[in-house]
């Protein structure tokens, strides 16, 4: 009886199964004196387990009998045998080499299509795909030498030279080609978006009538050459909607299909409602900002939207802008937006309001887990359980008076912040949908 947990079948031993199958093959092809100095050459890549070598003795196998050198009974044999070798052991350049291969094609897509011409970092790049191309014609098993009888000295490293050039080339033409049409399809999409944003009464214009009507202050809607890249490439300071400071004016940038699909309410509240509150919260950055900046030809700067723990040290517009870098001041900015628009939905939808301040609260929370420039909880709170504003004129006004008033704490981050921290702020900071 046989013992359990124990197997009977005999241990592999590779060079002797490979020492035993070229030895009834070198047996059977006698006749063939040209297959034999193959086979001499083929037998050192079969005992390092070249990959590929069982399919040439295959190959070979049925060459042998076509030309009547062995039967078929004897072909049956000797396949038999070579079934039960080795072809090669997996190794981890079957994990690493597709990796690798997927890392260096996105570095190369990155520096074509996202960073600015830096010719010492593209040749930096092409010489690692130059390398990858090489590396992988040498690994091909019928460029291993041994593995072919037609193979002449010179065509590996041929093939090899020719690899090295054409996977470069090849591969910055189709990063380029399928950047390109990836790119101008987007911007495809977001004019599309914009058309219609700009069309419905309940969109762009009414935010431009209410900003004209009640603040004097017009606000222009950015086309792709000014907000398609900042609201749809994934970067650092991108954004789904956002709005910039100017001479005269704010412009907005905004992709309202991907604010539905990325910042979509927590809930189901009105979706009409909920694109004018983040309107009116892009706004209010407008009114908040306008106030402090001086014109060309003055110089004094005032500190409203800055964090009153900030404004202390800011005397110039250089102060000025290193203040508005501080997570205090972006919070403390965040705040006022933020209160802005549930005082724009205590106004027009009393009814409403409460529905599209919990899911924003939401939404505020869970980015807070790792971005705290937008945890403005106690804010919405503020604002949703103070008087409302009395009319649209007042709105800002009263934003700013709650900004002020609530008791929120504002704090500056420790010295000493860990690394995972740093870690999962940044990559707070990456998401293309919590940065506004």
């Amino acid at each position: 009886m046989a013992i359990r947990g124990k197997s009977t079948r005999p241990k592999y031993n590779h060079a002797e199964s490979v020492n035993t199958l070229f030895d009834k093959i070198s047996a059977a092809a006698q006749t063939d004196p040209l297959g034999s100095e193959w086979l001499e050459r083929l037998k050192p890549a079969a005992l390092r387990k070249v990959a590929g070598w069982t399919k040439s003795v295959d190959a070979y196998l049925v060459g042998l009998a076509a030309a009547g050198h062995v039967s078929g009974v004897e072909l049956g044999e000797l396949r038999a045998s070579a079934a039960l070798c080795t072809d090669s052991d997996a190794t981890w350049s079957e994990f690493f080499y597709p990796l690798a291969w997927t890392a260096c094609v996105a570095v190369v897509t990155l520096a074509c299509r996202a960073i600015s011409m830096d010719w010492w970092f593209i040749a930096a790049m092409l010489g690692l795909t130059a390398a990858a191309g090489a590396t992988w014609a040498s690994r091909r098993p019928w460029l291993q030498p041994g593995n072919s009888a037609n193979l002449g000295r010179w065509e590996r490293p041929f093939v090899m030279g020719v690899c090295a050039l054409l996977v470069p080339m090849l591969t910055v033409i189709i990063t380029l080609a399928v950047g390109m049409a990836a790119q101008s399809f987007s911007i495809h999409r977001f004019n599309i978006d914009r058309m219609a944003f700009a069309a419905d009464p309940q969109g762009f214009p009414m935010l431009r009538a209410f900003a004209r009507k009640n603040f004097d202050v017009d606000v222009v809607l950015g086309d792709s050459n000014d907000s398609w890249a900042s609201t749809t490439v994934n970067l650092p300071s991108s954004s789904v909607a956002s709005m910039s400071l100017s001479p005269g004016y704010c412009e907005l940038s905004m992709y309202r299909d991907n604010v539905l699909r990325s910042f979509e309410p927590a809930g189901k509240p009105n979706q009409t409602l909920w694109i004018q509150g983040v309107m009116m919260h892009e706004f209010g950055h407008c009114l908040d900002g306008l106030r402090d900046l001086p014109n060309f030809g003055e110089h004094a700067v005032k500190v409203h939207s800055i964090a009153p723990i900030d404004a202390k040290g800011v005397s110039d517009v250089q102060s000025y802008l290193a203040a508005t870098e501080e997570n205090t001041t972006k919070i403390w900015r965040e705040a006022l937006a933020d209160t802005f628009a549930v005082g724009y939905w205590r106004l027009v939808a009393p009814g409403e309001a409460e529905s599209l301040a919990a899911s924003l609260r939401r939404r505020r929370s869970n980015a807070a887990q790792g971005d705290s420039t937008h945890a403005t909880m106690c804010w919405i709170d503020q604002a949703m359980h103070s008087i409302p504003p009395v009319s649209e004129k007042d709105l800002f006004t009263w934003a700013d008076h709650q900004r002020s008033v609530a008791l929120c704490a504002i704090n500056k981050p420790g010295k000493r912040i860990s690394a995972f921290v740093k870690l999962k702020e940044y990559v707070a900071r990456l998401s293309i949908a919590d940065n506004h």
